[in-house]
């Protein structure tokens, strides 16, 4: 802000009083836009944060088909310059069996590497991370998955052709918010896993993501426009 110094002597030889009020509200429209201009980067934060804990990374690869080889090859290429670090999911709907019961149920599958998610929280009953929970061969599920299945942890649940020992407890998913749009429970198995189920032939509908987070959060501009490039 610019102030003209001869007009301020003038103000103050002839009316000091005019010019000590000018001069204190001249300092408190600093003071007001530096604090606006705080709130607004806190804001800005708090909602690339926000975003951060929906999305599970800080870029979103999505698509209802496999991503393609000269995506997956600009996203690789990235990594090895530890420019991203990047996990897959697979997401899908199907019909979920109880051995030890005749019942069944709609359910949401989502396959899932050791670390995920980069961001957000996955609440397990149990006090464990998702990664320490869920090994090849067992499952995650929602409490709704045992409430209408009656089941417990230790018991069987069949996914396509295999069937898993359900190891833990969903308490929180920061990812899935509650949603009229959610027509399963959460199911989460281990990536190690999605090939022996038989579920995803040719045709499967079958939602694929790749999870990015930046090494350099300023570098997102960059890599998002070498990735639009290889799309």
């Amino acid at each position: 802000m610019m102030i003209h110094y001869r007009f301020l002597l003038e103000e103050l030889r002839y009316g000091g009083k005019q010019v000590i009020t000018f001069v204190i509200c001249v300092a408190l429209s600093i003071a007001t836009l530096t604090a606006l201009n705080s709130f607004r980067r806190d804001v800005h934060g708090s909602l690339i944060d926000e975003a951060r804990e929906l999305q599970g990374g800080d870029i979103i690869i999505h698509a209802h088909q496999p991503i393609s080889d000269k995506l997956q090859l600009a996203v690789d290429n990235l990594a090895q310059q530890n420019r991203i670090q990047q996990q897959k999911t697979f997401e899908f709907y199907t019909v979920v069996l109880s051995e030890i019961k005749d019942s069944s149920l709609l359910s949401s599958i989502k396959a899932v590497e050791s670390a995920y998610p980069f961001f957000g929280t996955i609440t397990l009953t149990s006090g464990l991370q998702l990664g320490e929970a869920l090994e090849p061969g067992t499952v995650v599920v929602a409490q709704e998955v045992l409430d209408r299945l009656d089941l417990a942890i230790g018991d069987s649940l069949i996914i396509g052709d295999v069937a898993f020992t359900i190891a833990d407890v969903v308490a929180f998913e920061s990812m899935r918010p509650v949603s009229f749009l959610s027509f399963g429970p959460r199911i989460f198995i281990s990536m190690t896993d999605l090939d022996q189920l038989g579920l995803l032939g040719r045709g499967s509908r079958v939602e694929h993501e790749l999870l990015l987070q930046l090494s350099e959060p300023d570098d997102a501009e960059d890599i998002t426009k070498i990735l639009s490039a290889s799309a």
